[in-house]
């Protein structure tokens, strides 16, 4: 038997295709398009970041319910409904024929420090966040992978402004959740965006975007 490295990845490639279709990798923000820079929409903060640090352009999909962007290896998507993003996510894997397998949605983790950055390969019901719970239930399975952002932190929420009831009813940490980023937290929002990139681009969390993390890494974004 020929078990050189070559033929292996020939042979998952052979078995992606079968299974998977060969789709392309479906990358989501989670969040609220209304609220971009609500801490709860740090998803649609980090898929933004994709998109203008690898130079792709968005359009509104509205059979899709969403704004996507098209890579020869994946596709970016930001979902347009308030509050679920589970709906356009749904929409996107029926029509495109993606497979809960190669969905990769960004989000939230108030569990963890600000800025660090996890990957998940699968939802915890008893453990997981509203924002992909929802996503779980719209497309009938908790076989699809996550990175996560922490945002726990030790400012004093009490002093901001909500962003409006319909939000704050929706989490169960609404301090924590339905307030703006501070500038410093911008800043190293940004100086993360390196990690979130080795992260969302690793032969763990997709054999398929393997390829984009050797252009990235060319490029010295990575």
């Amino acid at each position: 038997m020929d078990t050189s490295r070559y033929a292996i990845r020939t042979a998952w490639e052979n078995f992606r295709s079968r299974t998977f279709g060969g789709s392309r990798p479906l990358i989501v923000g989670l969040g609220h398009f209304s609220y971009p820079n609500a801490r709860s929409s740090v998803g649609i903060n980090l898929v933004d970041g994709v998109a203008s640090q690898l130079k792709m352009n968005w359009t509104k999909d509205l059979k899709l319910q969403c704004f996507i962007a098209e890579d020869e290896d994946f596709i970016l998507c930001k979902p347009l409904n308030f509050l679920s993003n589970g709906p356009s996510i749904n929409n996107c894997m029926t029509k495109l024929s993606i497979p809960s397998e190669n969905v990769i949605c960004l989000h939230y983790d108030p569990r963890q420090d600000f800025g660090v950055v996890r990957l998940e390969k699968a939802l915890k019901p008893e453990e997981d966040v509203d924002i992909a719970l929802d996503v779980g239930n719209h497309i009938g399975t908790t076989s699809f992978s996550r990175i996560t952002f922490g945002l726990r932190s030790d400012r004093d929420f009490s002093v901001q402004l909500p962003l409006g009831s319909a939000i704050s009813n929706f989490f169960e940490d609404k301090h924590l959740l339905d307030t703006v980023f501070t500038p410093e937290e911008l800043e190293e929002l940004e100086q993360r965006r390196g990690d979130v990139l080795r992260k969302l681009f690793a032969e763990e969390t997709n054999y398929a975007l393997r390829g984009t993390y050797s252009k990235l890494k060319t490029r010295s974004l990575i």
